[in-house]
């Protein structure tokens, strides 16, 4: 017998995709904040919208991505992702 699901990886509830198609103005605007902020500031991001639309799936691919980064950075700075949901 044959399965259907191929591959059933981004059917996992914790997958993030490698890049997100249309989100590319508000990952600019994430990377902006961060970038502006002296090495020893600190900032609070509230990321708003309908449900359904890509929100936590685009602050969760910030988040990694700036860990990343961090690795190569010489000022590690702490990072927090609190997600909040009615």
């Amino acid at each position: 017998m044959e399965n259907i699901i191929l591959d059933p990886e981004p059917l996992d509830f914790f997958y993030l995709p490698p890049l997100l198609v249309g989100r590319e103005k508000e990952n600019k605007m994430l990377n902006a904040m961060y970038s502006s902020l002296p090495g020893t500031g600190g900032m609070h991001t509230f990321v708003t919208g309908e449900s359904g639309l890509g929100k936590t799936a685009l602050v969760k691919l910030f988040f990694e991505k700036l860990k990343e980064k961090q690795k190569d950075e010489n000022r590690p700075r702490k990072i927090r992702h609190a997600g909040r949901t009615k």
